[in-house]
């Protein structure tokens, strides 16, 4: 039974390590730092596990993660640990998993790399405001049958 508990929890592990989009570089570095933050779209906070946020310097990653719920805020916060060097400037990117490709929404959120320091924090995070043209949707709804009641909710929504 250990057994099977066992592989049931490295194959959860598993999953998880595999689905970010990004991979980051951690091997070079030897000092980390930590992002506790939340993702704004056009400063409307996003309350949702389908993105992923990913720390760059130049092109290359130094930290990802995708929003966790925290309940007792009713909020969805990133907790990302972020790999540098003393004064590299990282920028953010966004990911969409539900459409799966990069978001062409930049983020007006830099960070300098300071090691062992925590950008935000859980009563205060670090806001990453991605800005730009986000996709909108219309939706209809009817009633099926038409006799069968009334609904609402039509309109042009915002993506996510």
């Amino acid at each position: 039974m250990k057994r099977l508990v066992l592989l049931a929890m490295l194959m959860v592990v598993a999953f998880y390590a595999n689905a970010y989009h990004w991979t980051p570089v951690s091997g070079p570095y030897a000092n980390t730092a930590t992002v506790i933050g939340l993702i704004q779209i056009n400063g409307e906070e996003q309350s949702t596990t389908t993105l992923e946020v990913g720390a760059f310097c130049g092109n290359e990653c130094r930290g990802c993660q995708t929003p966790q719920h925290v309940p007792q805020l009713d909020c969805y916060l990133i907790f990302m640990t972020l790999y540098g060097n003393e004064g590299d400037e990282l920028g953010f990117r966004l990911y969409d998993s539900t459409v799966g490709q990069e978001s062409e929404l930049t983020c007006a959120t830099t960070a300098i790399f300071v090691a062992n320091n925590t950008y935000g924090s859980v009563s205060s995070p670090y806001v990453l405001n991605f800005e730009g043209t986000t996709p909108e949707y219309t939706i209809t709804v009817t009633a099926n049958p038409s006799n069968g009641g009334t609904v609402s909710g039509s309109g042009t929504y915002n993506h996510g």
